[in-house]
């Protein structure tokens, strides 16, 4: 009776896209035409003999309780930080509480630990339920991800073909859309910029990284291990970065040496 599927993004203009999406989906085919009505003014798509209908809610709207959905779709749970969007979800979970067989599906990217408890919470339980440490026979997990324990164990497993096989269901070889040319592309510009490794593990690889970019990478920093030169009577080139609140006061001296190299 009145089934409802609500699909929940963070903001009106995510909410926006998501709807335009569906639409699209119905104006598309001439028999979801003649099923389905889009009502644009409302953002909603109705059954034309049913009661059913589906819509789309923000965190920032105004529409948000009372939402009796028998299906809730969240996407990009990463995507989701405050404490006004973590409501939304918790909303609507409960408000499915009386419905016969509800049904609430998150998708999401690895996300940053740091900035969403949301996605972090989420991802712990999936784990336990995938492992087995957690019991919760409603519950289903799929988690596509480069190997955690590899990752850490081995420093150039990121840079493999398997990792990048176990974070993307839809590779070519796994018969889907994503070219291995395309992600060894992201994979080269990683390499070359180390502030670009983040984002590759994470939308990549679908794994977690360290919350800070990284400037530089630690085997480029162990190469500037090598002892200093004598430095009197050598040219200097002295820099100075002054704090004014909780930053660091700097005072940086570099030396340059006739073969190109710099002491520090």
């Amino acid at each position: 009776v009145d089934p409802r599927v609500v699909g929940i993004a963070t903001t009106r203009k995510q909410a926006s896209e998501v709807f335009d999406s569906a639409a699209l989906l119905v104006d598309s085919s001439p028999l979801m035409q003649r099923t389905f009505e889009v009502i644009k003014s409302s953002k909603t798509i109705r059954h034309r003999s049913k009661a059913g209908r589906y819509e789309v809610l923000s965190a920032d709207g105004d529409r948000n309780d009372g939402v009796r959905a028998s299906l809730w779709i969240c996407d990009e749970l990463h995507r989701f930080k405050s404490q006004k969007e973590e409501g939304i979800r918790d909303a609507v979970n409960r408000a499915t509480r009386g419905r016969k067989h509800p049904l609430g599906i998150d998708i999401t990217t690895a996300g940053d630990p740091t900035e969403s408890r949301l996605w972090l919470n989420e991802y712990a339980y999936a784990c336990g339920v995938r492992d087995g440490t957690v019991k919760d026979r409603r519950y289903y997990v799929r988690i596509h991800e480069a190997d955690p324990d590899r990752l850490k164990a081995d420093p150039n497993f990121w840079k493999s073909k398997e990792a990048r096989l176990q974070g993307n269901p839809s590779h070519e070889d796994h018969g889907g859309y994503i070219t291995d040319e395309e992600l060894v592309a992201d994979l080269e510009r990683a390499v070359q910029i180390p502030t670009e490794q983040r984002k590759y593990w994470r939308f990549t690889l679908n794994a977690q990284s360290e919350s800070e970019s990284k400037m530089f990478t630690a085997v480029d920093w162990a190469a500037c291990g090598a002892e200093t030169k004598p430095l009197l009577g050598r040219r200097c080139y002295v820099g100075v970065d002054l704090s004014s609140t909780t930053d660091l006061t700097a005072l940086v001296a570099v030396f340059p040496d006739d073969d190109g190299a710099l002491d520090v």
